[in-house]
């Protein structure tokens, strides 16, 4: 129980803390990010549109416009491209290039551009130069990817006839390299560092107060366990001044509560034990004289035999109620489960060997356990008596010990099997019920008894039974520590 409360606390901890602090470092990281980008790409297409502008101004639409293929030998047309090659080196652009409004191209600073051959760079940018030749203003593409595999962005503005005529004859377009996605790539990683950092630090911090929280609430579980188990005498240790410390003192008034109304129900059931006993004593005595009197009447004998078969009943339902009233919490003390086991057998041999029942008791490996052996011992005689009044004559009662393993946890098994007629079904899961019996003459306290010793040990008493075939009881005790 505490590992799980442990558990569930830290996993809520964790979705309640971590969840939300990953979602705004994530949603925040992504605006961040979008922002930087935008701006940068902003600032580019500024500086390129700039540059695209200061180099058409030098690039005069005269000495471009009736260029052909045949001019690329030609002393202007090398001039021209040598020009574009010194502005490209002067402003760090990839590549400066010329074109007509057929979007085919005059001039460029690549080498191996052939003049008339189409510019794809205009023709993905169709939108951006239609507006641009209308008014003017200089434009930038969208970014593309080069034949390098790298990003680009392209700045436009137009080239006019002459300082004299501003008819627009063609268009310049600069291509740069996107660089700034290098400072995007430091920022991506700045994040997912930074954000990781404060997820780790958000998880330490959760762990930290799941065991700050947990500590006290660990503590109010085993003591809630403690009192369950049956440990009414040990106080409940005050909590911190929070919820904690009222939860820890509503279990200790719960404690007293629970102790006080067991005191009082021992103390009725005594004191009822003690009136039915008194008068018992009362009519066993003169049941004798009775006997005496009627010793010539053999018929009258026998009315005095049952009122004797009649009071050793009420006698054993007293004893068993007096047992059942004044059971303590137990004593813990090291012992062998299997010693105790044949301490039992002894005594309940005589009444097996009288019902002509076999007894049988199997020893295994060392059984240690740490038990109140007196009690323990009473809930063995109960549960092994129970098996010879079970068992019809000429049948068997098997008891066993041997070390066994529940919930990956070791423990210390004894078994208990009789070949009687078994418990029906409908009874099954009563028969641990107090007053609960199938007998004719039972008080319905022994199974009852049994159990609540075997769980005050903090250990479990099981039962499988089938009609016809016999009944089987299972105890399971935790080992003796070391």
């Amino acid at each position: 129980m505490a590992v799980r409360l442990w558990s569930s606390i830290r996993a809520k901890l964790l979705v309640a803390y971590v969840v939300p602090t990953a979602l705004l470092l994530g949603a925040f990281g992504w605006a961040v990010f979008r922002l930087e980008r935008r701006n940068l790409e902003g600032e580019l297409a500024a500086r390129l549109e700039a540059i695209a502008g200061a180099a058409a101004e030098q690039v005069r639409g005269e000495n471009v416009i009736g260029l052909t293929v045949h001019d690329e030998e030609t002393e202007l047309y090398g001039i021209l491209a040598r020009k574009l090659q010194l502005l490209e080196a002067r402003i760090g652009a990839d590549r400066i290039s010329v074109c007509d409004l057929d979007r085919k191209s005059l001039v460029d600073s690549e080498p191996g551009v052939a003049v008339g051959e189409p510019c794809y760079q205009l023709e993905a940018s169709r939108t951006e130069i239609d507006h641009m030749v209308a008014d003017g203003r200089p434009r930038t593409s969208v970014l593309f990817r080069g034949k390098d595999g790298r990003l680009y962005k392209s700045g436009f503005a137009v080239v006019r006839l002459s300082p004299d005529d501003p008819t627009v004859v063609a268009v310049l377009g600069v291509d740069a390299n996107a660089r700034f996605f290098g400072r995007l790539s430091a920022l991506r990683q700045w994040l997912l560092i930074t954000g990781g950092a404060i997820l780790l630090l958000v998880i330490a911090a959760s762990l930290v107060i799941g065991s700050v929280i947990t500590r006290p609430l660990l503590r109010v579980a085993r003591e809630a366990q403690r009192i369950g188990a049956g440990d009414l005498a040990t106080p409940v240790e005050p909590g911190p001044h929070d919820e904690v410390g009222v939860l820890a003192a509503t279990l200790e008034e719960m404690r007293q509560q629970i102790r006080a109304r067991d005191e009082r129900m021992q103390m009725m059931l005594a004191g009822i034990a003690h009136e039915v006993r008194n008068p018992l004593a009362g009519i066993e005595l003169f049941a004798g004289i009775l006997r005496e009197e009627l010793e010539g009447e053999p018929a009258r004998q026998g009315h005095v035999a049952k009122i004797d078969r009649e009071l050793r009943h009420l006698k054993a339902v007293v004893s068993d109620f007096l047992e059942y009233a004044r059971r303590p919490h137990p004593e813990l003390g090291d012992a062998d489960l299997g010693d105790i086991l044949s301490d039992a057998a002894e005594v309940v041999a005589p009444e097996a060997e009288a019902a002509g029942v076999a007894l049988e008791v199997t020893r295994g490996a060392a059984t240690p356990v740490r038990a109140d052996r007196e009690q323990l011992r009473r809930a063995l005689l109960n549960l092994l008596k129970n098996a010879v009044q079970a068992t019809p004559r000429g049948g068997r009662v098997s008891a066993s010990t041997a070390p066994a393993v529940m919930d990956g946890e070791p423990h210390m098994r004894l078994s208990i099997a009789d070949t009687g007629k078994g418990i029906a079904a409908d009874s099954l899961n009563r028969i641990f019920t107090p007053f609960f019996t199938t007998k004719e003459k039972g008080t319905g306290l022994g199974l009852a008894f049994a159990r609540e010793i075997v769980e005050a040990h903090g250990g479990s008493l099981e039962v499988v039974s089938q009609e016809g075939s016999g009944t089987t009881f299972t105890l399971l005790l935790p080992p003796r520590a070391g």
